[in-house]
């Protein structure tokens, strides 16, 4: 069997950083709730069936909500967690992982 070490830097797997994936990030829940404030607090106008203002305030908790939520996830991926897989002569595999932060 041939010896060798792996490392794999899980956590900025895992937070999205190394992907191409499009999240919403800071600037949707920004316009949400801009877009919620604007319809809870300076729409007058009636729409039958339906209730502007409260669609408003909808959009407004869902925008505050993603804004948290970003701040969150993109907190977690500053602590770096590395698992390090070693494959020695004989076959057998030692995983030794190692949590560091950059706080």
């Amino acid at each position: 069997m041939k010896q060798g070490t792996e490392t794999h830097d899980h956590a900025r797997k895992q937070s999205g950083l190394d992907t191409k994936e499009s999240v919403m990030g800071y600037g949707g829940g920004a316009f949400l709730l801009a877009v919620g404030l604007i319809l809870a607090l300076a729409v007058d106008k009636q729409v039958q069936g339906v209730e502007v203002h409260t669609i408003g305030w909808i959009l407004a908790a869902v925008g505050a909500a993603v804004i948290v939520l970003t701040a969150m996830t993109w907190n977690r991926g500053r602590a770096n967690r590395t698992v390090a897989t070693t494959t020695h002569a004989d076959g057998t595999q030692t995983v030794q992982e190692r949590r560091t932060s950059e706080y």
